[in-house]
C-alpha cells in the first residue's frame, strides 16, 4: 500500500507552553506506531525533511502507523527553539499522543540527526516505547554513550562519509544482543537518494524487534 492511499490527519497537541503540529497516518489497529523526529530546526530541519518523508513512506508501505511533527518554533508549531531540553519534552508529548491514539500498539521512536540526539535519550527511559532507531546520530553535538546501557531493541544507521557522525564510536557502544548497527557505504549526513533505503532498514528492524515478537502486524 502506498503512502498516497493512506489518509493523513493534521494533529495538534500540547507540549508545555507549546502547541505542536504534526501529521498522523493510521494503519490497522495494533500495528506498530512510529514517531519520526526531524533534524535540527535551526539548520532548516522540519517534518518535511527528505529522510523523515522517506521513512514515513516506507513505514506506510509496511503497514505501520506514523506520526511526524514539527518541534517547537518550527513550521506551525508554536514556541521557540530550546536547545534540546524543550524538544525532549516535545518527544515525550508525541509518544503520549500516539500511545493514547493507538492503544495496544507497540511504539517505536525513530530520529534522524538532531531527532536522534533528542529522541533516543527520551525513548530509552520511556516505558511506553518498545524499540528505538537513530539515523545519523550527530556525535559531534551530543553524547550517545548512554546507548551502551540501553536494554531496548535499538538500531543505529550511519554513513561512512558522514562527518557529523563518528560511526566507529557508535558501533563500539552497541554490544547487546538486541542492538543493531548498519554502516552505509558512500553515504554522508544528508542521505540524498538514500532516504528509502534507510527507511527500509528501519522497517526491517521493526519487523524483527517488535512485530515477530509480539504477533502484531500491519496491513
Amino acid at each position: 500500500m502506498t503512502i498516497g492511499s493512506r489518509i493523513m490527519e493534521d494533529v495538534f497537541f500540547e507540549s508545555g507552553n507549546a502547541r505542536l503540529h504534526g501529521a498522523l497516518r493510521r494503519a490497522a489497529p495494533g500495528a506498530p506506531a512510529v514517531v519520526i523526529l526531524h533534524p535540527h530546526p535551526q539548520f532548516g530541519g522540519n517534518m518535511n525533511n527528505n529522510v523523515v518523508l522517506g521513512l514515513e513512506q516506507e513505514c506506510a508501505d509496511a503497514g505501520f502507523t506514523t506520526l511526524r511533527f514539527n518541534f517547537r518554533g518550527t513550521g506551525r508549531s508554536t514556541g521557540v527553539f530550546d536547545n534540546g531540553a524543550g524538544e525532549q519534552d516535545d518527544v515525550r508529548a508525541a509518544i503520549a499522543l500516539i500511545a493514547d491514539t493507538e492503544p495496544g500498539a507497540p511504539v517505536i521512536v525513530a530520529g534522524y540527526s538532531f531527532g536522534a540526539a533528542v529522541g533516543l535519550p527520551v525513548a530509552s527511559n520511556n516505558a511506553r516505547v518498545a524499540a528505538m532507531a537513530g539515523i545519523a546520530p550527530p556525535t559531534v553535538m551530543a553524547d550517545f554513550s548512554f546507548l551502551a546501557d540501553c536494554e531496548k531493541p535499538l538500531l543505529v544507521i550511519a554513513g561512512d562519509s558522514d562527518s557529523f557522525c563518528e560511526h566507529a564510536r557508535l558501533a563500539m557502544l552497541l554490544t547487546r544482543e538486541n542492538h543493531r548497527f548498519r554502516l552505509l557505504q558512500g553515504v554522508d549526513h544528508f542521505y540524498i537518494g538514500e532516504e528509502l533505503r534507510a527507511g527500509r532498514i528501519v522497517c526491517d528492524f521493526i519487523r524483527d524487534a517488535v512485530v515477530e515478537n509480539s504477533g502484531c502486524g500491519g496491513s
